[in-house]
């Protein structure tokens, strides 16, 4: 079924040790991306495939043994085995060791095959690490740990934890490893969930790329594959990572499968990144989202590709405060430098809202396009400033006046706005004092009736719970509404309720785990149907039993509260925007004035007459009232 066309239309403590040897920026020599291919199973009992995949890179014209592609599987130890014979090695584990899985072949290119095992460690924490057996004439050496950064734990007791366990072959002379586990609600906060790593063989076993993972209950599923395959064909392992997100974390709607590919180059001086990757990955996703962003069967699409490509950034890039890989407050090697692409992705949802008719959304979208880390480039914003205004055109007022009587402040992070039209189109101000009436055509001020006072308190119908302002929660990629029991109501679920929002958290920024930044939040309604809300310019409704929330397509007609942005009919809404005064009604436009230019994302707490051409808002502590030509 077709979703209804209209101005509301479709929204959308940890420290983790990062250990990245010899990541050097550089690399002249960049060769175009290869695909990745599933694990090729050589004999023995392997271990279950994972995210741990492989490369067959094979560049152009490569010397002939570049081609020579390996992709071997670990073999599964027996159960409690402490002394284990892999190939013709017989190894022994460490003290308090027991063997989980092992790979052997000839590392250090001496003759004789050498030996890498995953080993489980008892202790405070259960913990696997990869220990290396070098091959002697009198057989393996004392085995030596290979650090794969913080210990992990892999067992954890009376909990249903699945455990991510293994050990693969990806290069001539590169094993990938991954270890840990996902467990279910209530683990939070006790470190990275696991570890994703590659280690190779150069003048002793080196650890190349080891990155914390953390995986929050019912977040997208996100796999790090890792490779060692020569790409370049100089004779040595590089360092190849791609990093896949599919699914779709809720409260957003699953979107398609997207990745992003990082690779190093082994140099003389070290390991040497890539330039233009993952921007190129990223560029990718946001061309495919702007392709069907214009055509109206293909909008819905290009949008959840570009909210895909956006969350892939959220989680993967060292400039995301969300992210998962490396999460802060550690460090992470994973810089992303994809201004561009993030901009284009912005621009994509814009156009994309724009051809399903939604205004606040395109308008949203494009506010936050050129935002840092993306890029801002003025032509291409220019450019869809008019795909808005084509949706919506601008009208200019006629006349604009200050108001004497000063509005009451705001208290609260979310409240009910000072200002409402009476039905005959006069303002009515809320003071410290008391109501005011004003005449937006001549201006006259005069004390109104005590009666005609309204609460500012946003407030449940029935008054048990009341909003208390919406935030962006530091490591979450959506943002959440919080409700309060009010003094003496009694509400199953405790005495404050978090809501997670269909809107996206910004990209940019720093923040402490933990801590919340409120965000911009307009009340529009409180009835039988729901909270309705304007959370960073996106609508949304927050359900009747305060638990969950979805994107709000169009206004649900709920009885009109005063001090909201709707006309006393309920008919008409309007919204502060960074391009102007939103208006709707029959039809939207954009109301904009001299005296307001430059100056439109400072105003606040709006409200309208019911005939659509009267607006009054604050600014900087100070009300006004225009009116408008009619259409």
């Amino acid at each position: 079924m077709r979703r209804p066309t209209s101005s509301l239309a479709r929204p959308l403590a940890l420290a983790a040790k990062v250990a990245l040897l010899a990541a050097l920026p550089g690399c002249q020599a960049c060769k175009n991306d290869h695909p990745f291919v599933p694990y090729r199973i050589e004999g023995g009992t392997p271990a279950p495939s994972s995210s741990v995949a492989a490369v067959d890179a094979a560049p152009p014209a490569p010397p002939p043994d570049a081609s020579a592609a390996v992709h071997e599987p670990a073999l599964l130890a027996p159960p409690h085995a402490t002394a284990w014979t892999v190939g013709k090695l017989a190894l022994t584990a460490p003290p308090g060791g027991m063997f989980r899985q092992g790979l052997a072949w000839d590392l250090d290119g001496d003759g004789r095959d050498d030996a890498l095992a995953l080993v489980e460690i008892a202790g405070p924490v259960l913990h696997d690490e990869l220990y290396f057996y070098r091959g002697g004439a009198d057989g393996p050496s004392a085995p030596t740990v290979v650090p794969l950064g913080e210990a992990v734990p892999v067992g954890w007791s009376n909990v249903a934890c699945a455990r991510v366990e293994r050990l693969a072959r990806v290069g001539k002379r590169s094993v990938a490893v991954e270890v840990g586990e996902t467990c279910p609600a209530g683990m939070a906060g006790r470190g990275p969930d696991r570890v994703v790593a590659l280690v190779a063989w150069a003048d002793g076993m080196k650890t190349r790329l080891a990155l914390p993972v953390v995986d929050p209950p019912g977040a997208q599923t996100l796999a790090l594959e890792v490779d060692g395959a020569d790409v370049d064909g100089d004779g040595l392992d590089d360092a190849t990572l791609r990093v896949s997100l599919e699914g779709g974390e809720p409260p957003f709607e699953p979107g398609p499968p997207v990745h992003a590919v990082f690779r190093w180059f082994d140099r003389p001086a070290g390991m040497s990144r890539e330039p233009g990757e993952p921007e190129r990955s990223l560029h990718a996703i946001a061309a495919n989202a702007a392709q069907r962003a214009s055509r109206t069967k293909e909008a819905a699409a290009a949008l959840g590709m570009a909210l895909a490509g956006r969350q892939l950034f959220q989680a993967v890039c060292a400039e995301s405060s969300a992210r998962r890989v490396a999460p802060p407050p550690a460090p992470s090697p994973l810089a992303c430098e994809a201004g561009h692409a993030l901009e284009e992705l912005g621009l994509a949802t814009t156009r994309a809202h724009v051809t399903e008719g939604d205004v606040l959304r395109a308008i949203a979208a494009l506010d936050g396009a050129g935002l840092p880390p993306a890029s801002r480039t003025p032509a291409r914003i220019a450019e869809a400033t008019g795909w808005v205004t084509t949706l919506a055109p601008v009208a200019q007022a006629t006349l604009v006046r200050a108001v004497s009587a000063v509005p009451r402040p705001k208290k609260e992070a979310a409240s009910w706005g000072p200002l409402r039209f009476g039905p005959a189109g006069e303002l009515l101000v809320q003071t410290m004092a008391g109501v005011v009436r004003v005449d937006p055509v001549h201006g006259d001020e005069a004390d109104a009736p005590g009666d005609l006072a309204w609460a500012s308190t946003v407030l449940a119908p029935r008054g048990e719970r009341k909003l208390v302002g919406a935030f962006a929660t530091c490591g979450r990629v959506a943002l959440e509404a919080t409700l309060a029991v009010t003094e003496g109501a009694h509400v199953d679920g405790g005495d404050a309720t978090t809501v997670a929002l269909p809107v996206a958290t910004p990209i940019g920024g720093r923040c402490t785990p933990g801590e919340r930044d409120p965000v911009p939040v307009i009340p529009l309604a409180w009835g039988a149907g729901g909270l309705e809300l304007l959370v960073a310019g996106e609508p949304v409704l927050v359900a009747p039993d305060g638990v969950k929330a979805s994107p709000l397509f169009q206004l649900l007609g709920q009885p009109v509260t005063p001090g909201a942005p709707r006309s006393p009919d309920g008919v008409t809404l309007v919204v502060p925007t960074s391009q102007g005064l939103f208006v709707r009604g029959a039809k939207g436009r954009l109301f904009r004035a001299r005296e307001l230019e430059h100056g439109y994302g400072e105003v606040r707490d709006c409200a309208v007459s019911n005939d659509g051409l009267r607006v009054a808002c604050v600014r900087g502590g100070v009300a006004f009232v225009g009116i408008w030509p009619a259409p």
